[in-house]
């Protein structure tokens, strides 16, 4: 059977969400921002026979937006979304959960105010007229009579009282939000909220969240200078961006390093996720030399080969510091870094230092002998002379060991012609 093609001016989908490529994604901004009324039709267009093909539905929206298209569409989402959960037997809904994909959306009035309130007293207007010119509502479901799919002649009344009561509970929101943002910077010393963070049962992160999206300040620069003052960040970026460095920080003051697990989470925060997106995708740091640098100062490493070099470097200095040498035995663990075998790794494979002689340097600092030549001498000299020390002679039998080292066998092998 033959589907009918929508005729919509923009994509929406039968459950109500957006489909691909329809953006909506808020942005905080308040350039741009209006009052727009928009009058609309959903016109009934069945490809089976049905005496109410043909009918239209007429409401109204009033929306602060960009455009008239995107008070449309979140009016749309709306009308979908009540139409599956608010079941009724007559009307626009119910015809609408019956055929969900049978519709022409159409915009028939629009304009642009200042205030809510001429808004609405327009709209409400246009509606009235536009019900009436089209049959006035609904009068019968099986009948093909002209009359519209409205159960009321539409219209708000006055609309000052809806205002009014619109205003009084965005100002309720505005004062729970900021009383209690104010509480939590005063305890925390700033305004960074993590996004699944609740304060006294009030969740305080995802209104943070909503406000960067132009919740309560779309159209009140009084509100956006209240948040400027106490240190509020309006760029979404920015705010993921001081999550992030304020999480890696935490991590840093308390392990001393930056080499962050991939599943580690920080307070709730996927620090871990992050730190691969930041190495791997430039993510918070792509054309930002300022945050490049503010990261390497806390001892961060953007490339797989600088973390390796910089875990090597940390065992071993904590191996130095405890045993007051270098030389590393195969099997050494050093807080669970295989730091002997990536030593014999180095010596053996020049691995982290073939093409580098700056790291090379770094380690004859530290004093790890790079050559294999090297440590076989060094083996050989500290146990000759802890030998020495403790029997004041070298005159070491040939099977003799020196802490587990075969000392004697090396002597003689060095005496031989």
């Amino acid at each position: 059977m033959r589907r009918l093609f929508h005729i919509h001016r923009f994509p929406i989908s039968a459950r109500g969400a957006p489909t691909r490529g329809c953006n909506l994604r808020r942005t905080s901004a308040l350039a741009g921002y209006a009052y727009h009324a928009v009058i609309y039709s959903w016109e009934f267009l069945s490809h089976r026979r049905h005496p109410l093909h043909g009918s239209r539905y007429v409401g109204q929206t009033v929306r602060l937006t960009t455009s008239p298209e995107d008070a449309l569409r979140k009016r749309c989402v709306e009308h979908r979304y009540a139409a599956q959960r608010k079941l009724k037997n007559i009307g626009f809904h119910a015809l609408l959960r019956q055929h969900p994909d049978d519709w022409a959306i159409r915009v028939l009035d629009s304009s642009e105010f200042d205030n809510r309130i001429d808004a609405f007293a327009w709209a409400q207007d246009r509606e009235l007229c536009f019900i009436k010119s089209f049959g006035g509502p609904l009068q019968d479901m099986s009948s093909s009579r002209r009359q519209t799919l409205n159960l009321t002649h539409g219209g708000r009344g006055n609309p000052a009282p809806f205002a009014e009561y619109l205003e009084a509970r965005t100002a309720a929101g505005w004062n729970a939000f900021f009383a209690t943002l104010c509480k939590f910077k005063c305890r925390e010393g700033h305004v960074f909220v993590p996004v699944k963070h609740v304060e006294d049962g009030y969740p305080l992160g995802r209104v943070v969240s909503n406000v960067r999206c132009g919740l309560f300040i779309r159209a009140d620069a009084d509100r956006r200078s209240k948040l400027s003052d106490i240190g509020f960040i309006f760029s979404v970026d920015e705010a993921r961006w001081q999550e992030f460095f304020a999480s890696l920080q935490q991590f840093q003051r308390r392990e001393a390093h930056c080499d962050v697990p991939f599943r580690h989470v920080e307070d709730g925060y996927r620090l871990g996720m992050m730190v691969r997106y930041v190495r791997s995708r430039g993510v918070f740091v792509k054309k930002r030399v300022d945050r490049v640098h503010m990261l390497v100062q806390l001892g961060f490493w953007f490339s797989a080969d600088a973390e390796k070099w910089g875990k090597l470097i940390r065992a071993l200095r904590s191996f130095r510091d405890r045993e007051g040498h270098c030389h590393v035995p195969s099997t050494c663990v050093e807080d669970g870094y295989k730091l002997g075998y990536y030593a014999i790794q180095v010596r053996s494979r020049r691995y982290l230092v073939k093409h580098d002689a700056d790291r090379r340097q770094v380690l004859i600092q530290l004093g790890f002998a790079i050559s294999m030549r090297e440590v076989k001498w060094d083996n050989f000299l500290r146990a000759l002379i802890a030998f020495k020390a403790r029997e004041g002679h070298c005159r070491v039998p040939r099977r003799h060991l020196e802490g587990g080292y075969d000392l004697g066998q090396r002597i003689y092998h060095i005496r031989l012609p």
